[in-house]
């Protein structure tokens, strides 16, 4: 948050050993953008009621970086969407080319990737398809 505050960002996404999210928005105001990462079903009703400006659900499959959460399946979308939240999620961890339409089936719209990138021999391609699988007509 100071940080953000410091240069000027347009906000922060807050994970579970960060700054409490009522508290960064005390400090950062109504108009800087605030996100908050779940790991459970649990978490996201909590959060939901917080009124972030989005939050993040994951590690939906197994994935390097989420080591100390187990994956919670693409499943965990569809219970989501049954709460009819008008908050903006997207679902993170092990998100790839090859899972990609999965998550389309089950209504995902906005993912955060950071290994299907960085591992990639052709990041720009991998960035364009799955953007692509995303945005395509059912």
């Amino acid at each position: 948050v100071d940080i953000a505050l410091g240069c000027s960002a347009d906000g922060v996404h807050i994970g579970p050993d960060d700054i409490d999210y009522q508290l960064a928005r005390k400090i950062l105001g109504k108009n800087k953008i605030i996100g908050v990462s779940t790991h459970s079903f649990n978490e996201v009703k909590q959060v939901i009621e917080l009124k972030p400006d989005y939050f993040s659900i994951g590690p939906i499959f197994k994935t390097t970086t989420k080591l100390d959460h187990p994956p919670l399946g693409p499943e965990i979308i569809r219970k989501i969407k049954v709460l009819k939240t008008k908050i903006p999620f997207l679902a993170i961890g092990g998100i790839n080319e090859k899972n990609i339409d999965v998550l389309k089936k089950y209504g995902v719209e906005r993912v955060a990737l950071t290994s299907a990138i960085i591992n990639s021999k052709n990041p720009e391609k991998v960035v364009k398809y799955l953007k692509g699988g995303l945005n395509e007509n059912s």
